[in-house]
């Protein structure tokens, strides 16, 4: 079985309370972390940076960008295309093959539940959500939901 490896790829989580984690997790599989912290603990009003992602998004600054939340994915888009055209971003921000931009995998968790994290343990994603006290599993290869549990605290 093949090591999971960003073989050098920049790498940004927008994430803030495991930060350091996160940032050791990326650097652990040889990936240059970029951490900043998740769009939700940005004021909104203060959307400067969320432009600058954008920005730097489509300058293809980034090899890879993993958002833990689609909360926070949303309200930036309703910032950026303010100023960027709204499309573009969500084409940018897929899950693609560096060599050619095919689209590898995608998912799109129900607006019901808040994901807060998640960790890939053998061939499967575990993911977290924050105040539903329900974890999901998904096959690692396809995303597929292949089970889930109850547990106690928040994510």
């Amino acid at each position: 079985m093949a090591h999971a490896s960003f073989k050098g790829l920049r790498v940004l989580s927008l994430e803030s309370r495991r930060a350091k984690e996160v940032e050791k997790l990326i650097r652990t599989y040889g990936g240059e972390a970029i951490v900043v912290p998740a769009m939700r603990e940005v004021g909104l009003e203060s959307n400067e940076e969320a432009l600058e992602f954008a920005a730097g998004l489509l300058g293809g600054e980034f090899d890879l960008v993993v958002f833990l939340t689609g909360v926070g994915v949303r309200a930036m888009l309703d910032v950026v295309q303010t100023q960027f055209d709204r499309e573009e971003i969500i084409t940018a921000l897929r899950k693609v093959k560096i060599e050619n931009g095919e689209v590898v995998q995608r998912f799109d968790m129900s607006p019901s539940y808040f994901g807060e994290g998640i960790a890939i343990l053998g061939n499967r994603i575990i993911q977290l959500t924050w105040t539903s006290h329900k974890a999901f599993v998904y096959n690692l290869s396809d995303f597929q939901i292949i089970g889930q549990f109850p547990y106690e605290g928040e994510g």
